[in-house]
């Protein structure tokens, strides 16, 4: 998941680089060194990766490459939520599908999604009119809630956690909602948390359009401080903020602010686990996921993780299911790192420091204990050339066997971990109050409801 700084910065440099601007002078040179430090930064990029050693075989490494380059494909899903809105947007959808050349439209996982073989930039500008008729239905069966646009491989976490009919399911992190409401389908209760008040309010209006209202409840909260409830969760999802460099095909100028983010993402991102990994009762599942290639930001977490807790979640094998699930099987994952190198933003090793507390944490390195290294191989790593022309993800699953021991370290205060909560319906007063002030005027009465049973503990309900 990208973190809300540089989806601002993205932001703003997309709103930049869309302005109109005037014929370049035959001598004028800023848009070939534009042109240049774009593929300064590829290079890097892919230097990074070639030292990370993610392929045996040096052919995987150039496909992997070239595929990185090529636009990503548009692709959607079943909302099982609208089965009415669903079947009247398929009505249409083989007639308009009939009419473009080419095998444009191929279907996936059992006929659960669909891909379009052209990126949503060509869909969007396309001159053929069949392409425009396509991208119309789209973009109306999106809006009616039947489908809903979502990229193929960040459908695998759901397929990993394995939602039960009755489970209680937090998502630490999960604005924008596409993966929360996959959970909606069959959980009893589904707690949608995001540490951005304005991105909560886009995850709330996402959810209630999809059908998730009368199970979700979106809450506001850092996901490493989540306040600690009575009844822990079946299931955790936590999809942490990272550097997001796994969706580059989607997000090309991400390459433009690239710059080895994995060792300043590492402390946050385990801190997020061990809270998950806390509030999930104990025989429980959590699913830990990035769309990041860095193992920094990946097994080094898993490890670390694993190291701080002594025993009380083993990482699962997932074999049998990645070859049982369809979307599974054709995302193709490839097993986790057992070990990977630390390298400074000028890409020369480091070695470990204990003065350099923030970005030389020892838990950045490879484990030197047999049986964390050993649990690795069964992370599962998805990339772009084998998983069906899709995106780079991690994910890892997590079966929760004990409580954690006493003091292992989680980012929650203990102000935050005891706060009192309502029905699961925890906003503290200080953020519901700046989130109010922030939210457009129609959604302020919709969105925050104070709860009478925690009007005396200064809790305030955000329900989808």
């Amino acid at each position: 998941m990208v973190s809300a700084r540089q989806r601002e910065r993205l932001k703003r440099r997309r709103a930049r680089d869309n302005k109109p601007r005037a014929a370049p002078a035959e001598d004028d040179t800023h848009n070939d060194d534009e042109e240049d430090d774009r593929g300064d930064r590829f290079q890097a990029y892919a230097d990074y990766y070639k030292r990370q050693k993610l392929f045996p075989r040096s052919g995987d490494h150039v496909a992997f490459l070239r595929s990185l380059r090529a636009p990503l494909p548009a692709t959607f899903r079943r909302n099982g939520l609208r089965p009415a809105a669903f079947d009247a947007a398929m009505a249409t959808f083989d007639a308009v599908a009939a009419r473009c050349r080419g095998d444009v439209v191929k279907t996936l996982a059992s006929g659960a999604w669909w891909r379009l073989d052209l990126g949503r930039s060509a869909l969007k500008h396309a001159d053929d009119p069949a392409l425009r008729a396509l991208n119309g239905w789209l973009q109306a069966a999106a809006k009616g809630g039947g489908v809903v646009r979502q990229e193929l491989v960040s459908g695998a976490p759901s397929e990993l956690l394995g939602v039960r009919p009755g489970d209680a399911v937090l998502d630490v992190c999960a604005a924008p909602g596409s993966k929360t409401s996959q959970y909606c389908e069959t959980a009893r209760l589904v707690v949608a948390n995001d540490a951005d008040p304005r991105r909560a309010y886009i995850l709330a209006s996402k959810l209630r359009s999809l059908g998730c209202s009368s199970k979700c409840v979106v809450t506001c909260h850092r996901g490493q401080a989540f306040p600690a409830t009575a009844l822990k969760f079946d299931r955790v999802a936590c999809d942490v903020p990272c550097s997001g460099d796994g969706t580059v095909r989607k997000i090309p100028s991400l390459l433009k602010v690239w710059a080895r983010p994995g060792r300043r993402l590492h402390a946050l991102q385990l801190q997020i686990v061990l809270r998950g990994l806390r509030l999930l009762k104990v025989g429980g599942t959590m699913v830990f996921s990035t769309c990041s290639f860095d193992p920094l930001e990946n097994e080094a977490v898993v490890a670390a993780a694993l190291r701080a807790c002594k025993g009380a979640f083993v990482v699962r094998d997932c074999a049998s299911l990645v070859a049982s699930s369809p979307l599974l099987a054709c995302l193709a994952p490839r097993p986790g790192l057992r070990t990977w190198a630390v390298l400074d933003d000028g890409g020369a090793a480091l070695a470990y420091d204990p003065a350099a507390k923030r970005e030389r944490r020892a838990s950045m390195w490879p484990p030197d204990e047999a049986d964390i290294a050993s649990q690795l191989p069964r992370c599962l790593r998805f990339y772009p050339h084998d998983s069906r022309d899709g995106g780079g993800f991690f994910a890892a699953v997590f079966d929760k066997v004990a409580e954690l021991p006493p003091g292992t370290a989680d980012a929650a205060t203990p102000r935050e971990a005891r706060a009192p909560v309502a029905g699961y319906r925890a906003l503290d007063a200080h953020r519901a109050r700046a989130a109010l002030r922030a939210a457009p005027p129609e959604l302020r009465g919709r969105l925050l409801t104070r709860s009478p049973a925690g009007a005396a503990a200064r809790t305030y309900g955000a329900v989808a």
